[in-house]
């Protein structure tokens, strides 16, 4: 038996922090906001109630968005081509999100049994502790949701650098190749083959296993039972550092697009000041026409700092606390004795669930973006809720 050496100052420390949490003796004045362990549990399941009905909503108004993208007159335009993979992208994904959260609250009891069945792991429990089981129908929810945000996001930057571009070099011949509805195409299978390797290539590891010669001799005679007599699909564990340093550099999958597009936008915006310029002085008499395209510009690149960026640095804190958790502890706890172990793991579980609103709202305001941008997309969609009569010419 291990030889703790128990004192009486190591009791009393005992008792006061029991005292301290659970006793309800805590001053008001020392219940900071960050201090209060209920203040966490408020904010959690508030913003997470708030996040369901944007990511519901965002669903339902990208579908339309896509119906809207989906029309001849805006299919020969790259622009809308790119948006449409974006559209697509963002569809996916939240469908998922909201799927695992009616599945935490029991919405969809009969579906989750009947995804139960197909992926029953019970007569696995036998498989060997060298091995993780690959079940598929996960897997391929888990690929969706890891592949279809940067694929959302890295089509949005696609979408700013061909703005960007045509601007600057309007007489480009270059530039009018990346405008072509068929290079747009080409970009989407691109970004999305790409992404798609990317976060499932460690699947290439993936062997397949005669069960009866990979099980553990100490498993349990109601499992061994259960055992089936076939093949199975299993991860080697030996490789699993391979995901894991892939999860280390996620965080640069949020932040690069996140310094990118906003260089972007800034050169963007310079070109259209000088074109501003340009125009004002050879048509000094005319009365200018108002021109939201910068105002827009920049609260498209607000909204996707505020979902990429500070998600990307979220993640980043996240693997530096993860690094280095006993020191962080320990100093934490020298600090501040109320913080104890799981407090930035609270934290930062917080702020994810904060995060993920501002991911919804950048979702949701792509189809505002592009009504206030086009008209021609404002077009489109008048005369499919027939607005303005079904005969009206759309401009281009």
């Amino acid at each position: 038996m291990a030889d703790y050496n128990i004192t009486d100052e190591s009791i009393a420390d005992y008792q006061e922090y029991l005292d301290y949490y659970y006793d309800g003796s805590i001053p008001e004045k020392d219940c900071f906001e960050w201090d209060c362990p209920d203040i966490y549990g408020i904010i959690y399941r508030r913003s997470n109630e708030v996040n369901i009905v944007l990511e519901f909503f965002t669903i339902l108004v990208n579908i339309f968005h896509l119906l809207i993208l989906t029309q001849k007159e805006l299919r020969s335009t790259s622009i809308f081509i790119l948006m449409m993979g974006v559209c697509i992208a963002d569809i996916f994904g939240f469908v998922i999100s909201i799927y695992d959260h009616g599945i935490e609250r029991f919405w969809f009891q009969e579906l989750s049994n009947y995804f139960d069945l197909l992926s029953d792991t019970s007569p696995y429990q036998c498989l060997s502790l060298d091995y993780m089981l690959v079940e598929i129908s996960t897997s391929v929810k888990n690929l969706l949701t890891a592949a279809t945000r940067p694929i959302s996001i890295w089509l949005s930057i696609f979408i700013a650098a061909i703005r960007t571009l045509s601007v600057a070099f309007p007489m480009s011949n270059r530039i009018q190749k990346l405008a072509k509805p068929m290079t747009a195409t080409l970009v989407v299978l691109i970004v999305g083959f790409f992404w798609f390797v990317y976060y499932s290539w460690h699947y290439f590891y993936v062997e397949v296993l005669w069960f009866p010669d990979h099980t553990f001799p100490d498993c349990l005679y109601i499992y061994q039972m259960q055992a089936p007599n076939g093949s199975v699909l299993a991860y080697p564990l030996k490789k699993y550092d391979i995901m894991q340093k892939r999860e280390d550099f996620e965080y640069l999958v949020r932040i690069v697009p996140a310094v990118l597009y906003p260089f972007l936008a800034i050169f963007l915006i310079v070109e259209l000041i000088k074109i501003r310029k340009r125009r004002l002085r050879m048509n000094s008499s005319e009365k200018e026409n108002p021109d939201n395209t910068t105002k827009l510009i920049l609260l498209m690149t607000f909204s996707f700092m505020m979902s990429e960026g500070l998600a990307g640095v979220s993640n980043f804190v996240n693997i530096v606390y993860a690094r280095y958790a006993n020191d962080r502890t320990q100093y934490a706890l020298e600090k501040n004795p109320k913080r104890n172990g799981n407090f930035y793991s609270l934290l930062y579980s917080v702020a994810d669930h904060v995060l993920l609103n501002f991911r919804s709202l950048n979702a949701l305001s792509h189809f505002f973006v592009c009504y206030w941008m086009s008209s021609q997309y404002r077009d489109t969609v008048k005369r499919i809720l027939c607005c303005c009569g079904s005969n009206r010419k759309v401009l281009t």
